[in-house]
């Protein structure tokens, strides 16, 4: 699976290193869930264990929001 290839480790890893989406202000919810969901299925995530990535991803990409507005 290529995310065991890739050693991700956290849905950021994807969205935010692997991705551009993030960087050119065009990552969604939707987006993220459904990356966050092919990223649970190859790595054996827990729904809990997804809802926690998907949080840690958007609060992350509020504080870069924030930043860049600074």
């Amino acid at each position: 699976m290529a995310v065991a290839q890739e050693l991700v480790v956290h849905l950021s890893d994807i969205v935010l290193r692997r991705s551009t989406r993030a960087i050119e202000g065009k990552l969604r919810m939707e987006g993220l869930c459904e990356v966050g969901g092919i990223a649970a299925a190859g790595l054996g995530w827990t729904e809990q264990r997804l809802a926690a990535e998907i949080d840690v991803v958007t609060s992350l990409k509020t504080s870069m929001a924030r930043a860049w507005m600074k």
